[in-house]
């Protein structure tokens, strides 16, 4: 089981180095500034669980600021009539491993026992909350996705919104920083 838990978390790294490049200009480098900041949480001089959990702390915080600026940036700007004008759920078989995927805490469950002293009790409710908050949040997100971009359904709204240059550019590139941080 260690050896697989071991393959999900690299495979899930490699995923978010990767998307954390694509986000820059050049990609390498994109790569590298990812890498290099993973590197000196694992390896710095205040390295080890409880740093990783305070830097994620802190991680976290600006990510729900982020989230909570790209939608106070997007509401007043979305088209809220293109939720209902498709009906075509085609897609969603293909999208589904990706949605489920960020419910998915198998990674960090060590963690969370560790840091909660192993209470059952704790550990299902900081998992049940988090996970209720993350499906807020996606919900959320997909909503406003296909209310501010036209073609959302063929799109990625990421990264139109990012290409774009309206208000909402600014503070989903910090989201997804700090989404893929995290």
């Amino acid at each position: 089981i260690g050896i697989l838990l071991a393959v999900l978390i690299e495979a899930t790294l490699v995923s978010q180095i990767s998307r954390v490049g694509m986000l820059f200009p050049n990609y390498a480098i994109g790569c590298i500034i990812s890498a290099f900041s993973i590197a000196a949480i694992v390896f710095g001089p205040k390295s080890g669980i409880s740093f990783a959990s305070k830097a994620n702390t802190v991680l976290t915080t600006l990510f729900l600021s982020s989230a909570a600026c790209v939608f106070a940036s997007g509401v007043g700007i979305a088209d809220w009539s293109r939720l209902g004008s498709s009906t075509n759920w085609a897609a969603a078989p293909s999208v589904l491993p990706t949605f489920l995927q960020l419910l998915v805490y198998g990674e960090i469950l060590p963690t969370i026992c560790q840091l909660l002293k192993y209470s059952t009790k704790h550990i299902y409710g900081a998992i049940t909350f988090g996970s209720f908050l993350t499906l807020c949040l996606q919900m959320g997100w997909s909503a406003l996705g296909i209310a501010l971009v036209p073609d959302a359904l063929s799109l990625d709204p990421v990264n139109v919104l990012l290409a774009g240059s309206g208000p909402v550019k600014i503070p989903l590139f910090a989201l997804a920083i700090t989404a893929i941080l995290t």
